[in-house]
């Protein structure tokens, strides 16, 4: 406890800014889970999971870090493992270096996706606003690009699967022609506000 006081908090970090970071974070997890998570289900594969954990390790300490208004810096592990070491333990430490068990890839990929589930709003609050705010669908290259151009923020539509699959978005499809001067259209996954 006493190493999560020398770390400097963000002195006045405008709140977007705070959400930007957070949803940075929240953003490198979820395909790096669904990875993890494959592997476990479809593979049976404990060690290739478990590696797939442990990369997820790093963004959701930083979501930690930040999420308690400190300065995440380069070593934000041992930053997050302060101050929630029992979830650190679970998807860090006790995957790090020791037998992979069943019990202990299974362990860890049900605390990342309660994490997740228990932060949604913080993690993902940017995403669900806009898809409110636009008040229809949004084909996954639309979403990817307002992302990209407006947070610096590629790969959102990996979020947007994540949420559909919680319930918290609807998917659909809707036409998109294949170029400016096409006069083909085809289908393109989309995601709305439910």
């Amino acid at each position: 406890q006493h190493a999560a006081k020398a770390v400097p908090r963000v002195q006045a970090l405008p709140h977007r800014d705070r959400q930007v970071q957070l949803l940075s974070a929240g953003a490198q997890v979820v395909p790096l889970l669904y990875k993890a998570r494959k592997w476990f289900v479809t593979r049976k594969d404990l060690d290739y999971s478990a590696l797939w954990i442990l990369y997820a390790a790093t963004p959701l300490a930083r979501a930690e870090v930040i999420g308690a208004g400190l300065l995440a810096d380069r070593e934000v592990i041992p930053q997050a493992m302060v101050l929630n070491p029992d979830f650190f333990r679970i998807v860090y430490r006790d995957l790090l270096n020791t037998k992979k068990t069943a019990k202990a890839v299974e362990a860890a990929l049900d605390a990342v996706d309660e994490y997740l589930a228990g932060r949604t709003t913080e993690l993902y609050g940017l995403v669900l606003d806009h898809l409110r705010d636009v008040g229809e669908a949004r084909s996954a290259t639309e979403i990817d690009d307002h992302f990209a151009r407006h947070y610096g923020i590629e790969g959102i539509h990996t979020v947007c699967e994540y949420l559909a699959d919680r319930g918290l978005l609807g998917k659909a499809s809707i036409p998109v022609k294949l170029t400016r001067r096409s006069n083909v259209e085809v289908q393109e996954l989309a995601f709305f506000r439910t």
